[in-house]
């Protein structure tokens, strides 16, 4: 489960597949999520993530216990629950925070590092990503998916309908 490589899922994944109907979650008094599997064990301070986030964000879910260990994945989540799916779509919404860039006002890069400042459909933000030609990728298309020095995701949906100056900041930096 790593959100590194988003390869095109198949339904012979290795991870150990969980069955939707066992599977519970739940916050302590804490805060801590937990995870039941009915029949199995329970597991304090799980961590939930999408297993191919580009090509399969509604299918394969992961579950790691707090050493970064798999527990193990539901192929289906639709399939959980209904206060299970609630939490899941919670935790994966605060992973998944991806603004969509609208604008690039600059993108100036010094020994590797980049200093963006864009606009996105949540508003200005300034970030820098360091490592440039490692956290830009290209997914089909123009599609981009930028990753800054924080791990937090920005998305350019099709690069060629930004404006033209945009645009051609994308050019330069690629």
């Amino acid at each position: 489960m790593t959100d590194a490589t988003d390869e095109a899922p198949d339904e012979s994944i290795g991870a150990h597949q969980l069955d939707p109907d066992e599977v519970r979650l739940w916050r302590t008094e804490a805060g801590k999520l937990r995870l039941e599997i009915a029949g199995d064990r329970c597991v304090l301070h799980v961590k939930i993530a999408r297993a191919f986030p580009v090509s399969a964000p509604d299918r394969y879910i992961g579950f790691r216990d707090e050493d970064d260990k798999d527990i193990g994945m539901v192929v289906d989540p639709s399939k959980l629950e209904p206060r299970t799916r609630k939490i899941v779509e919670e935790e994966i919404g605060k992973r998944y925070f991806v603004p969509v860039i609208t604008r690039i006002h600059s993108i100036k890069e010094e020994y590797g590092v980049g200093h963006w400042i864009v606009d996105t459909d949540r508003g200005p933000r300034e970030f820098v990503v360091r490592g440039m030609r490692d956290s830009i990728w290209e997914v089909g298309g123009q599609r981009l998916i930028i990753i800054d020095a924080d791990n937090n995701r920005y998305d350019i949906p099709d690069y060629a309908e930004l404006d033209y100056r945009s645009y051609r900041l994308i050019e330069e930096t690629l």
